[in-house]
Formats: structure tokens, sequence, C-alpha cells
């Protein structure tokens, strides 16, 4: 075999070009993948294991980064994210969104008490007892209005543990004298309530006794009679806590007296009472609270100044007379709705008379007399009666209709029609016929 010389400059270069190439010093076990490049001074450590696609840098202790995927960019990352496709979802519930941020159904976004009530509808949505409709009694502001009443919904100062009618503002408190209401719901009224502190007068009462009479009790009676004449006083305030009269009843020729404010409690009179001559007492709205007269009679006479009856709204019966007379700014007998029954009724002398309605209930009188009514002009508004002992119509000047008297069908005793002088005598005559019995006497005269 022939041998080739080599040049000796040839090798020279060979051998430089040797020694500038990089040494690598790789550690047993260290298993380069696939694509790595190693760079120049990086040492692998011992079971390092190079991923494919990774870059080792120049350092010692190569340390490679997980990748964190977040696609709709809400800062949750995607394994943590119930939907990774939705920024609006993925996280925990965020109320009243609209959203069902953390994927669960179950988790609310609304009405957040459970009580039905969306936020909108709820004025807590954090207190299933509040938010909607008030309801009374349970001790909250369900509606969250301060106004609404929870308990005392009667307004009148007394919640439902102390109140017996919570829906009535006049009842629930202890008795009130004089108002007419079971305010304490025992069954028993005003004066009437043993809770009531009681008093009573036995003897006779008159003017000198009315400054100190209710000083002690708030009710009292007074086992007597009641005796005012010439009375100066323009009322009669002192005996506001006066219930009942055993005997009479007479208040007369008292100028001053101007109303009887101070009788509003009294119940009933056991004699008789008489107002009589007292010019200038106008009304007898303070008699509301009277209910019967059991004496003889019930007088109101020479009481130029009252204009009507409606004080004796509740009287049911007057004694065995009731005699309305002289009684000049009268001009209608209104005010007697509860009378049942009456033995004689006379209405007499009263100047300005134009009216006999307001008997509303009146179904029985023995004896009935109109006379010297100048401006009387008919009896309608009388109701019908069938039976009397005693008819009289007479001097009535300017009375023309009597046609409420033709239910009438029997008189045991007189019968006198008599100087109505527009009235003609066969007008009277035709209600005489009328009358199917007449036991004594009849008189039809003066007439027109």
């Amino acid at each position: 075999m022939r041998r080739i010389p080599v040049a000796p400059v040839l090798l020279l270069t060979l051998t430089a070009y040797l020694a500038g190439c990089p040494q690598s010093d790789d550690v047993a076990g260290d298993t380069d993948v696939a694509g790595d490049t190693d760079v120049a001074d990086d040492t692998d450590q011992v079971a390092d294991t190079d991923v494919a696609g990774d870059t080792d840098l120049g350092d010692t202790d190569d340390t490679d980064v997980a990748v964190v995927i977040d696609l709709d960019n809400d800062g949750i990352p995607a394994a943590d994210d119930c939907d990774d496709t939705n920024s609006d979802l993925g996280g925990p519930e965020v109320p009243y969104d609209g959203f069902d941020n953390d994927c669960t159904p179950s988790t609310p976004d609304d009405d957040l008490d459970d009580d039905g009530l969306l936020l909108a509808d709820d004025c807590d949505d954090e207190n299933a007892l509040i938010g909607r409709t008030e309801v009374v009694y349970d001790g909250l502001d369900n509606d969250c209005d301060p106004i609404t009443l929870d308990d005392d919904l009667d307004g009148d100062g007394f919640v439902l543990a102390d109140d017996c009618d919570d829906e009535d503002d006049t009842m629930g408190g202890p008795e009130v004298v004089g108002d007419g209401v079971d305010n304490d719901c025992d069954g028993a009224i005003d004066c009437a309530d043993p809770s009531v502190p009681q008093g009573n007068l036995v003897g006779d009462l008159d003017a000198s006794g009315l400054p100190t009479f209710c000083d002690v009790d708030a009710c009292r009676s007074i086992t007597g009679n009641l005796l005012l004449d010439n009375y100066g006083g323009a009322n009669l305030a002192d005996l506001s806590c006066l219930t009942a009269v055993s005997g009479d009843v007479t208040i007369s020729n008292s100028p001053s007296l101007t109303s009887l404010r101070g009788l509003e409690k009294l119940d009933h009179v056991g004699g008789s009472m008489v107002l009589q001559d007292d010019i200038h007492l106008a009304s007898l709205d303070a008699l509301e609270s009277l209910t019967h007269v059991d004496g003889s009679s019930l007088e109101l006479k020479g009481l130029l100044a009252l204009v009507d009856l409606r004080g004796l709204h509740r009287a049911t019966a007057v004694g065995y007379l009731f005699n309305v007379q002289g009684c000049d700014a009268l001009t209608s007998l209104d005010g007697l709705d509860s009378l049942l029954s009456q033995n004689i009724v006379r209405i007499a002398d009263n100047d300005r008379l134009t009216s006999v309605a307001g008997f509303d209930v009146l179904t029985s009188v023995a004896s009935l007399y109109f006379y010297n009514n100048d401006a009387l002009q008919t009896l309608d508004g009388f109701p019908p009666l069938t039976q009397l002992y005693n008819l009289t119509v007479s001097e009535n000047d300017s009375l023309t209709n009597i046609t409420a008297l033709n239910t009438v069908t029997s008189v045991s005793g007189n019968v006198r029609i008599a100087n109505n002088v527009l009235l003609t005598d066969a007008v009277a005559q035709a209600l005489v016929d009328g009358i199917g019995s007449i036991g004594g006497t009849v008189t039809v005269s003066g007439n027109q």
C-alpha cells in the first residue's frame, strides 16, 4: 500500500479547530430531548428532564414555569372557572347582577331572604319577615314604614294587650263617664259600670249646694229633689256628675240660664220634670242621656228662646203629661225620636209652631190636645193613631188641614174641633163622621 503524506500545515489547522469546540459535561442519568439546544456553560443536573421546545438558559439550576390558561380574561384560571368562555361567570355569586356567577342555580341572585319578593319589591332582602305588607301585632316593621301601625291600630294609645277593642278608639281604656260607650268592654256603660266611683246625696239640692256637689264622685245621684228657682248661672256645669234624681226636677224663673250644660249624665228622673219661664234657655241638648221621666209630667213652659226638642231624642217615656206650652220660638217638635207612648200630649200656645212632625215612633196616646198654635197650618207629620180618650183641636188660627187624624176610629171621651178660623166646619165634621165610636160629647163650632 502506498502512503500519502499529510502536509504539516493542514495538520496544524485541524488541531487548532478542534481545540476551539465547546465541551459538554453531561452528568450520568441526564437525558436530552429532541429539540433541546444546550447553551454554552449549561450544566444539566442529575434527573433533569427537558421538555420538548424548552430552551435552557445559561444557569445551573433550570426550573420550567407552568402555563396559566384564562380564556375569558376574568382573572380566574380555567381550572377554577365554571365557565371560562364568559367573563361574567366563574367566580362567587354576585347578588342582583342577573347572572348565575357560580354556575349553581340553587345560589340565589335575588330574593336572598327567600321570602318570595325580589329586591325591587322587598325593602329588606336580608330578613324574610320584612319586606311585604305590614303584619299587625308581630312586633316587626314589615313594610319598613314606621308610620304603618303594627299595634294600637285605632290610635287610642292602648296596645292590643291593654285594648279590648283595637278597632275602635273609643273603646279599650278605662270607662269614660258620660260618653255613652262601654269603653272597657265589660257590658256596663258610664255610671252603670261598677268600676266608676258612685255617690249619692240624700235630700234636696238647691243652688247653694251646686258648687261642691261633684267634688268627690264622678257619678252621683240625688235621693230627693233638684230645685233651682231664680238660679243665677248661665249653665249647670256644677252638676256634671249627676246621673239620677229620685224626685222632681224643677228649674224655673232663671233668666240668666242659657244652657243646661252639666246635665249630660242625667239618665232618669223619678218624679216630674218642669222647665218653666227660663226665658233665655235656647236648647235642651244637654239632656242627651235622659231616657225616662217617671212622674206625672215633663213640662216645657214659657221657654221663649227654645227652638227645638232635640235633646230629648233618647226619652222613651216622659210621665203622664207631655206639655209643650208657650215656647214662642219653637217651630217644630223635632227631637222626640224615641217616645213610644204617652197618656197626654198637649201642644199649646206656641206662636211660631208650624209643624207637629217629630214623634217618629209614637204609637199610642190617650188624650191629644192642639190649641192656640197661631202659625200651625197642618197636622201632617203627626203619627197615625187609631184610639184616643179625648181629642181637642181648637184656636189654631192658621190651621186648614187635619187629615192626619183620619186614622182615628175610636174616642172614648170627648171630641172638640172648634174656633180654627181657617178650617171649615165641613172638614171638621167629616173628621168626626169618620170616627166610628165616640163615647163623650162632640163639639164642632167656630170654624170657618
